[in-house]
């Protein structure tokens, strides 16, 4: 004789093995209780077949079932929780973003600082010593950098004037007091800067102040004409050197004065050697 129709209803829902399991949990004391089933009655019996029914097993519910309700946060509950979730992050946000800022200001730096070397050499290489080189007296400022430098950069635009590089005016920068740089961006017969793929800004000094003196500074804007546009935060200032290539300037200073004009007091035109000193990293004081 073929089962009852609920029994078989029963079978298939233990054909998983979670099922079968909870079915042993569940039933297995109810059938050994003989007198409490038949004091329950056909009735009692059927009622709590029909509820364990109703459960749907699954790999989920091997561990997570319970028989008894189980209570839901309340809207409360969940308000306060987003709301503690909200002030954590508001106070520890601006340390990430900030320590992600400054990563980012030594990799660039780092990698702009190499890059200016590397084409120092490959120019070398083609163009004999440096020392050797003609002067831009001879060539003039835009063939000086065309021969010697455009070559072994990966140049996206030369920069004539400052607004061809982004810039609002021709003096942008201000020092790490806040007082305003009286550095040129563009002079054509002084410096002509140029922007790289990856968006550093590449200014290489042949001459200065009234186009008299010789000038052998490089400034480097690590992110182009975005800000902070400060000395000693986005850009930087090197220099070269006969026989010793790209050097950041005040390399030849104490640490004493290098720490001083890298301050929150100075002009910030000594941090790039203060970075470098420190290991590409910067000190716990410095002001950026």
């Amino acid at each position: 004789m073929p089962p009852p129709r609920k029994r078989s209803h029963l079978i298939r829902e233990v054909s998983t093995f979670s099922g079968f399991i909870n079915f042993l949990t569940d039933f297995l004391p109810l059938l050994g209780k003989d007198k409490s089933l038949k004091r329950k009655g056909q009735s009692g019996v059927q009622d709590d077949i029909n509820i364990f029914l109703k459960r749907t097993y699954s790999p989920i519910h091997l561990f997570s079932y319970s028989p008894h309700k189980r209570p839901a946060f309340t809207l409360a509950e969940v308000l306060i929780t987003l709301g503690i979730i909200g002030v954590v992050a508001a106070m520890t946000m601006p340390s990430v973003i900030g320590h992600y800022k400054r990563q980012e200001t030594l990799s660039r730096l780092k990698k702009a600082y190499t890059t200016i070397n590397q084409a120092l050499k490959l120019s070398e290489t083609e163009n004999g010593e440096y020392v050797y080189w003609d002067t831009s007296y001879s060539l003039g400022p835009k063939a000086y950098i065309e021969k010697y430098w455009l070559p072994y950069f990966n140049v996206l635009k030369v920069c004539n004037t400052h607004s061809e590089c982004g810039y609002e005016n021709n003096q942008p920068y201000t020092y790490m007091n806040g007082q305003k740089a009286d550095n040129t961006l563009t002079y054509q017969i002084l410096r002509i800067p140029f922007i790289t793929t990856d968006g550093i800004l590449y200014s290489i000094s042949v001459r200065a102040g009234n186009d008299a003196t010789k000038d052998s500074s490089i400034f480097i804007d690590i992110n182009g004409s975005k800000g902070p546009n400060i000395i000693g935060k986005d850009y930087f200032i090197f220099t070269r050197v006969a026989g010793k290539g790209i050097l950041p300037q005040c390399y030849e200073k104490s640490k004493r004065d290098i720490d001083a004009d890298c301050s929150s007091t100075g002009k910030g035109n000594c941090c790039a050697q203060r970075i470098i000193m420190n290991g590409w990293q910067f000190p716990k004081d410095y002001p950026y």
